[in-house]
């Protein structure tokens, strides 16, 4: 049931009529101006409520997530990425400014020079995801160091010397195998050599390969592909026969 109302009838028009008598014109039309500011004021400050561009970062180390990247614009750190690799940046501005993005990369691992230069932009989008994340950017904290192993292969010749830029490193095994592991920087060379001088019939004779580390890690095989070579045999010199005085010929009686 409706609450019966407690005025009687007539008694809200009688009230009006009242106020509008006993209150100034003058007041009622400032009071009426006041209002309207108020008003517009409220849905102007609405309409210039800042929205923000959301960017999503991901720092990788050889395609793997990387934690601990410090994510920088415009020389402000946003951030850092978390466990899986990523970080989410808010920025507020007029869409359009152009943004710059860099990285500071964690101990052991490589920061890259560029930055990349974005503007404040929107994503739209019918998949949700897709529009939370916002401009997706990614970056690369390659490892300071790359590991190397070299397999050298002798044959079945034991107990040679292997030599790393003049270093003995190692020695083949009864199997003819030595096994080299290198940690360096990308770009490093080294040479690896296979000394012979223990077994003078092994050709080539201390066989040598150059390496150059690359940005990423390696395994290398040295096979020298030796032979061995006969010495030839030597031949007995012939003994001459002794010669003695000869006899002198009779001719004749």
């Amino acid at each position: 049931m409706n609450r019966p109302s407690t005025h009687q009838p007539g008694t809200h028009r009688t009230l009006s009529r009242t106020v509008s008598r006993t209150v100034p014109w003058a007041v009622r039309r400032a009071l009426w101006i006041a209002a309207t500011l108020a008003l517009t004021s409220c849905s102007e400050a609405e309409e210039a409520a800042p929205v923000p561009y959301t960017f999503t970062i991901t720092a990788t180390s050889d395609d793997q997530p990387l934690e601990n990247v410090a994510v920088v614009y415009n020389d402000t750190v946003a951030g850092t990425t978390n466990a899986e690799g990523l970080v989410t940046a808010r920025l507020f501005g007029p869409e359009g400014q152009p943004v710059s993005f860099s990285v500071r990369c964690p101990e052991g691992h490589r920061t890259p020079d560029a930055s990349q230069q974005v503007t404040l932009r929107r994503v739209m989008s019918l998949d949700p995801q897709v529009q939370a994340r916002g401009v997706e950017l990614s970056f690369e904290c390659p490892p300071e160091y790359r590991e190397a192993v070299v397999i050298v292969r002798a044959g079945d010749h034991a107990d040679l010397p292997v030599y790393v830029d003049g270093v003995e490193v190692a020695r083949t095994d009864s199997s003819g195998v030595a096994h080299i592991h290198r940690r360096m920087t990308p770009q490093t060379r080294f040479q690896v050599r296979l000394a012979t001088a223990s077994n003078t019939q092994l050709r080539p004779i201390d066989p040598t390969h150059p390496y150059t580390m690359p940005d990423h890690n390696m395994v290398w095989v040295f096979d020298p592909d030796f032979r061995v070579e006969t010495p030839p045999r030597r031949r007995r010199p012939r003994r001459r026969r002794p010669v003695g005085p000869r006899l002198p010929i009779r001719i004749g009686h």
